[in-house]
């Protein structure tokens, strides 16, 4: 086996850098853009309003326009330019974690309520089956979009600029919460699809 020195490594990341933040990243960012809206134009229907899965999925396909549009395009900025607002600016840190947070959390859920509304449309229980209506799902997403906006709000209190970098402050009862709801959040939401 050959052996590789730092140099070489430093140049084979830097080239990989290179093609995803100039090549792969924007590609995504396009093919995303227009996927959601394809998503956006056939949820909307009149047919599809009637079925409360793709309620679901219509909202899903909302957050990630705003996922792609806000997330992505910071991410390529910050990776093509080196142009980082959310490092300059102690409100903008705390408003991009927020809004990236709470997005992923709207979209997560989106796509485990889906899960959830397939399983009680195939229920043999009458009125489990009952739960998979439209005006069930529009209930269930204003309560999802109102418990995100909420349960993210301590990042616009808690986030600071440290090192160059948005992070939650160390050796914190916020740093404790924030990683006690990250795994809360990577541990039950897969569970319950």
């Amino acid at each position: 086996m050959a052996n590789v020195s730092t140099s070489d490594l430093t140049v084979i990341f830097s080239n990989i850098t290179w093609s995803v933040n100039y090549i792969i990243l924007p590609i995504c960012f396009l093919m995303g853009n227009f996927g959601n809206c394809l998503n956006l134009i056939i949820f909307f229907q009149r047919i599809s309003r009637s079925n409360s899965c793709l309620l679901y999925f219509f909202s899903a396909s909302v957050v990630n326009i705003f996922i792609l549009n806000f997330g992505l395009t910071l991410r390529i900025l910050r990776g093509t330019w080196s142009i980082a607002p959310a490092l300059k600016s102690l409100l903008f840190c705390r408003f991009r974690t927020y809004a990236n947070s709470t997005f992923f959390l709207i979209y997560r859920l989106s796509i485990l309520l889906a899960s959830v509304d397939r399983m009680c449309a195939s229920s043999r229980n009458v009125q489990i089956r009952q739960i998979s209506q439209p005006k069930v799902a529009y209930r269930a997403i204003i309560f999802k979009w109102i418990f995100c906006l909420f349960y993210f709000i301590s990042i616009l209190l808690f986030r600071t600029i440290i090192y160059g970098q948005c992070l939650m402050p160390p050796n914190t009862i916020y740093e404790s919460y924030a990683t006690i709801s990250a795994l809360a959040q990577a541990l039950l939401i897969p569970l319950g699809m």
